[in-house]
């Protein structure tokens, strides 16, 4: 009586398992729902930054450069095109400027042009657009992708304290190189546009640290093993 039961029980279980598997003649396909988790990452990078002031020209090009730590953390949709990024940037200002400038040293180079430097941090928000998600569809196994942004941001000035301080306009380009399913390469060209009150000369409207930053950074994303074998909803 067992012995039959088992039997009828295999001829009832095989049909259904391969109407799960396919339905007609084509497979079914399997879904599954993206995580919240999913795409959040957080980078790390340092990198040379420049200060394009009026008197940018003035010295040799290394008296304008200095080093720049970034740290940030964000979130892409689930579809990869569009993200949301806060960051922290913190960086010397070094050049040249007018004697009327706060920042100036009593060291004189050329004609009214004076040794500059400050310490300085921007805090930001950047909406990031992914070039290639967006007109070729989100691809998990894509290994470059081209992301600009643009955003609001704080910029001030450190002297005891935060001296000084303007809201900033933040805007640049990520090249973006794949490493593994979760770590990836960003070079990033950026520029933080700010008023030129910031360091006392108020000939020129604005003043750009522009920076140049490698970085690495990791993304929260689903396991390969369930990428190739689950379709996953975009909303």
């Amino acid at each position: 009586m067992i012995r039959k039961i088992i039997i009828l029980s295999l001829f009832l279980i095989l049909p259904i398992s391969g109407f799960c598997q396919y339905y007609g003649d084509k497979p079914r396909e399997f879904y599954m729902q993206p995580r919240y988790i999913n795409n959040i990452f957080f980078s790390i990078g340092g990198g040379g930054q420049t200060y394009l002031s009026e008197h940018y020209r003035s010295g040799n090009i290394e008296d304008h450069i200095s080093p720049e730590i970034n740290i940030n953390v964000g979130k892409f949709s689930d579809n990869n095109i569009l993200g949301l990024r806060l960051g922290f940037a913190r960086s010397r200002a070094r050049g040249y400027n007018l004697s009327t400038s706060y920042y100036v040293h009593p060291s004189k180079i050329g004609e009214g042009s004076y040794i500059m430097e400050f310490d300085y941090f921007n805090i930001y928000a950047n909406l990031l657009f992914n070039f290639q998600s967006y007109y070729y569809d989100a691809n998990p196994y894509r290994i470059y992708e081209l992301v600009p942004y643009i955003g609001i941001g704080w910029f001030g000035v450190l002297k005891d304290g935060i001296d000084r301080s303007e809201p900033s306009i933040n805007a640049g380009i990520i090249n973006q190189f794949k490493i593994t399913d979760n770590f990836y390469i960003d070079l990033e060209l950026k520029g933080v546009i700010i008023r030129s009150v910031i360091d006392g000369n108020p000939r020129k409207f604005v003043n750009i640290p522009a920076s140049a930053i490698l970085a690495l950074r990791y993304k929260f994303t689903p396991h390969s093993k369930y990428r190739r074998n689950f379709k996953v909803i975009f909303k």
